[in-house]
């Protein structure tokens, strides 16, 4: 058997061949909160105490997925996004607080327009970006799209079992005959596809190796495709006085919003999160 203390430890200790000494502590430590169903604190407390059969053998196929780089989130299978529980597996990207920060500043405006109806939230994935909205504005209508079914169905039971109401689509915004199917809206968020290929191999490997590319990466030919496409959604959707809410990379901020201003936008502004990055955009219409 093994002890709180040395199964901790074991983990850290593998772990620090993928992350700094700093991430493997705290996977460590998430990892056993989830192994053993108690707190940081109540570990240490009874440090000595041995895992049982059961959590043994949660242990061992917690430590070898880790030790793979497989994502913390996906191993556990939830994580949290802005006081809601969420399902992630590899079928959806691991929600991050910078896309938090970007919900917030919709919270925050809408809570001083108050004018806006019905919103949708294109490339839903895990549906942390509508299920949050939801959450935190709820007479807002809001909807949401993704191309990829094993993606919705995700998003679908997470918006059942935090019972908030959200309309689900399979639709496909690069598709222009699809559009149709959308109704006139007041806001559209989006965190898309911006990462181009060359990038990956800077990116850590339980990004590359295991979240969905669908939801990562965009063509070296044309990054900006998708708010291209946005915007021009935009221009056939958005009600007079509608706005657009995008993240977006941060190298790419001020060509991302020269395309919405050619596109015939106003008001265009840039906001950067809490590490000082430009990591996201709002634009007007009308």
């Amino acid at each position: 058997m093994m002890r709180y203390s040395e199964a901790y430890y074991n983990l850290s200790k593998n772990l620090k061949e993928l992350y700094s000494i700093h991430e493997a502590e705290a996977i460590a430590h998430e990892a056993m909160n989830f192994i053993t169903q108690l707190s940081k604190l109540d570990r240490i407390i009874h440090k000595d105490r041995l895992l049982n059969e059961a959590q043994l053998e949660l242990y061992k196929k917690c430590s070898h997925e880790l030790s793979a780089g497989r994502p913390l989130q996906y191993v556990c299978g939830t994580t949290l996004f802005m006081g809601l529980v969420l399902k992630v597996n590899e079928a959806v990207l691991i929600p991050r607080p910078e896309t938090e920060e970007l919900v917030q500043w919709i919270i925050d405006d809408e809570k001083t327009l108050q004018n806006a109806k019905k919103l949708l939230d294109i490339g839903t994935g895990s549906g942390c970006i509508a299920l949050a909205l939801k959450k935190h504005l709820p007479n807002l209508q809001i909807s949401a799209m993704d191309v990829s079914p094993a993606a919705l169905a995700i998003a679908t039971e997470n918006s059942i079992k935090n019972q908030l109401l959200v309309h689900f689509q399979q639709l496909n915004i690069l598709d222009t005959t699809q559009w149709a199917q959308c109704n006139k809206l007041d806001i559209i968020v989006s965190n898309p596809p911006y990462i181009c290929p060359h990038e990956a191999r800077d990116m850590h490997r339980n990004v590359k190796d295991y979240e969905p590319h669908l939801a990562l990466f965009v063509s070296n030919e044309d990054p900006l495709q998708f708010y291209k496409t946005i915007a021009a959604f935009g221009l056939e959707k958005l009600n007079t006085e509608g706005r657009i809410y995008c993240e977006i990379h941060q190298d790419h901020a001020l060509e991302v919003k020269n395309c919405f201003i050619t596109a015939g936008y106003k008001n265009v502004e840039i906001k950067k999160d809490l590490n000082g990055h430009n990591r996201m955009i709002k634009a007007c219409w009308q």
